[in-house]
Parts: structure tokens; sequence; C-alpha cells
């Protein structure tokens, strides 16, 4: 019997956090064990989309706003990536997007993960 193809998952999660969210989302990725892959991109420490070039990351559309309220997580957690982007959402990320590093843009291969998450009421 024939496979369904597989559809690739990339290994990054990138979230787009505004600054007063990060503890929270910060606190659910620890809770899920993945808090030691997480680095966080901050406007204060230079433009954020050359700080991801230079590890390789795409730049999240958002993250081209001269904001200096967002920020942008990203987990490294090959064959995790699911479990950290829900983790991420949960927390309160505006946008959640699972990439991998050396693409040309944030990749959104399984939909339940790019995730627009609603303001609170």
């Amino acid at each position: 019997m024939d496979q369904p193809p597989r559809q690739k998952v990339g290994d990054t999660v990138l979230a787009v956090v505004r600054r007063d969210r990060l503890p929270a989302v910060l606190a659910e990725i620890h809770r899920g064990g993945l808090g030691s892959a997480a680095r966080v991109f901050d406007p204060v420490r230079g433009e954020v989309g050359a700080q991801l070039r230079r590890v390789g990351l795409p730049i999240p559309p958002e993250a081209t706003v001269n904001d200096s309220a967002v920020l942008v997580l990203a987990v490294t957690a090959p064959g995790r990536a699911v479990r950290a982007a829900e983790a991420m959402a949960k927390g309160g990320a505006e946008r959640v997007y699972v990439t991998s590093r050396h693409e040309e843009a944030p990749l959104n291969p399984v939909p339940a993960v790019d995730l627009a998450v609603d303001a609170a009421p």
C-alpha cells in the first residue's frame, strides 16, 4: 500500500512576541523542556533582521517593523517543533512559524502551528 507523502516540518520555531508577553512565552518554553534551545532576538541589541541573518534564520515579516516592543524568539527543536510552536502560542506569541536554517522565508508546512493568537478578552 502506498504511503502518503511526508510533509516537511522545520526544525526551528520562530515566534513574534511583544516584549510584555515574553516572560509568559518563555515560561511555557521552559515548562516544555525547551528552555536551553531558546534564543531571544531583541531590537535593543541591534536590528533583528541582521541578527537573524547572522545565524542563518529567515526574517518573519512582523520583525521588519521598527518597534522595540517586537521581539523574535527562536527555538531550535528538531523533532519537537510542533510542541515548541504550541508552547509559544499558549504563552501568547502573536505569530508562530516553523522553519529551517538557511530558508529564504519562514515556512508554514503544518497549518496548525501558524497561529494568529487572538487578543485576550
